[in-house]
């Protein structure tokens, strides 16, 4: 889990950085939309005058006119075709279509389309805002004092002007304004200024306009009220920032939700009985132990079910011939005669009876080991005792096979004794069932895990074969008759309980005997 979120950081950092550093930044765009907005507000009278006076011109009048007023405005102008500018082609299609476009270099140059020609007023906003608007105000005001001296009374003019604008004009007599005694030196000095308000931080312009019919007055453009353009400036900025950091955790949800998918289609067709179903996720899958865990669940259950069913189909197979002897035996015995013949049959049955014994056992005991876990305990325990309660009724069951020995001095060893008592016992039953006289049988200590080796002197195993005896029902042609009253789950369950210990049995080389050579090995922890 924790290398998932390291991606999902990754991937949010990669996504960040190429938004910042590439061309595919939606910050800088959102940004730059936002401050268009700004900007067209701000410039709004500007343009519209400019427009207007410019339209009706000739071409020759027109640079006549921006060479004689470009001294009542802060940035110069300039008259000029679209493919004079560096613009783009984005741009360049604006202007053809009438629309103002804003050029984010340094400074900031506004363009205004004038009948296919372009006037540039450049605006540079790398300063703070009380200069960028001292110097942009000089513009402004001369466009809304050119605006008011086309009508007779102020009050018509400020009107006129009123409706280029989104913020108020008043007029006042100098005698009526609130400001301080420098600020009113500064206005006389300078005709203008721009004062900003501490608490609401708008910007209001104060200029002189004179008049032979109308008279001298103040003009008070202002308050203009940026402050919601700010804020919704950064909120965009916000947005935006938001938004490249969720598109990566969004992709990873899609993602996820996929993966989700395909875990419920992959559990809704293995309940439908496709035992083969399973997951195939990648490892930086948020669901990969899960799914891991679902493929280890639907192979034990689909070993367990393919078990189970040969375990029955076996069982009938197998129980078949000892009940049809039993089915003979009684009916000889009821037509029987004589004792002797009684006596005979009698022995038959106790003989059919113990063969289909054992073998239930055999089945019974196979299934148990076939489980993914049946060992519940695993204890150290003492070798001399476990070891002769094997080897001792061996020898007693079988005095004419020579039993050779040479096990190490191991005083515990960790193992399940009831388990490896059956591993070692069928060991022990399949090497007697095809020697000629010699058993060898070695338990030792080797590194980290200890090593059971059984072995006989009987013709031992093709190579073929040497890996096929272990599956479980397994009689091979040469070695495996029924006459040795086999069910060809000796070696199966041998490998089961070596497997249930952390271990396995394989054919190995024998050391001692020219026979078949069986090696056990398990961990010691």
């Amino acid at each position: 889990m924790i290398h998932l979120f390291l991606r999902l950081f990754l991937l949010i950092l990669l996504s960040v950085g190429i938004f910042q550093f590439t061309s595919l930044n939606p910050l800088k765009y959102l940004a730059e939309h936002s401050l268009d907005k700004f900007l067209a507000e701000q410039f709004k009278g500007v343009e519209h005058e400019l427009r207007q006076t410019l339209t009706p011109l000739a071409p020759d009048a027109r640079e006549e006119w921006v060479q004689t007023n470009n001294q009542h405005f802060n940035y110069r102008l300039k008259l000029g075709s679209a493919e004079t500018f560096d613009l783009n082609n984005a741009q360049r299609r604006d202007l053809q279509s009438g629309n103002h476009v804003f050029s984010y270099a340094k400074p900031v140059w506004l363009f205004i389309p004038i009948k296919g020609d372009s006037v540039v007023l450049r605006l540079q906003i790398n300063e703070s805002d009380t200069e960028v608007y001292t110097q942009s105000a000089k513009g402004v005001t001369w466009v809304i004092a050119q605006e008011i001296g086309k009508f007779p009374t102020l009050t018509d003019g400020l009107q006129a002007a009123q409706s280029q604008v989104d913020f108020p004009l008043q007029a006042f007599q100098a005698n009526d304004l609130t400001l301080s005694d420098e600020q009113k030196a500064q206005l006389v000095q300078q005709k203008l200024l721009v004062v900003e308000d501490e608490i609401t931080h708008q910007f209001s312009i104060y200029f002189l306009y004179e008049s032979i019919t109308q008279g001298s007055w103040v003009i008070l453009a202002g308050p203009i009220n940026e402050t919601l353009l700010k804020q919704e400036l950064q909120i965009t900025q916000i947005g935006s920032i938001l938004l490249m950091l969720l598109l990566p955790i969004i992709l990873w949800l899609l993602l996820f939700w996929r993966e989700l998918r395909l875990f419920n289609r992959t559990t809704r067709r293995y309940g439908a009985g496709q035992l083969d179903a399973r997951m195939r996720l990648p490892k930086g899958s948020a669901l990969y132990l899960p799914g891991q865990a679902f493929n280890t669940m639907a192979s034990d259950v689909q070993r367990l079910i393919e078990s189970h069913k040969t375990l029955v189909n076996a069982v009938s197979h197998e129980l078949k011939t000892p009940v049809a002897r039993l089915a003979f035996a009684l009916e000889m015995l009821r037509d029987s005669v004589t004792a002797d013949d009684q006596a005979r049959y009698q022995d038959a049955l106790q003989h059919n009876i113990s063969e289909l014994e054992r073998r239930i056992q055999e089945l019974l005991l196979y299934a148990r080991y076939d489980r993914p876990i049946t060992l519940k305990r695993l204890e150290h325990a003492e070798i001399e005792a476990w070891y002769n309660g094997i080897i001792e009724p061996f020898k007693q069951a079988h005095p004419n096979i020579t039993l050779t020995q040479d096990p190490q001095r191991l005083e515990h060893m960790r193992m399940d004794q009831n388990a490896m008592r059956h591993m070692l016992i069928n060991l022990l039953d399949n090497a007697a069932n095809h020697c000629r006289a010699h058993v060898f049988v070695n338990i030792s200590a080797q590194g980290d895990h200890f090593q059971l080796i059984v072995e006989d002197d009987g013709d031992g195993i093709a190579p073929e074969d040497r890996e096929r005896i272990f599956e479980p029902f397994r009689r091979l042609d040469h070695s495996r008759q029924r006459a040795t009253g086999g069910t060809g789950l000796g070696l199966a369950i041998v490998r089961q309980i070596a497997r249930q210990h952390g271990g396995d049995v394989v054919y190995c080389k024998g050391t001692q005997l020219a026979g078949a050579a069986f090696c056990v090995t398990w961990p010691k922890e």
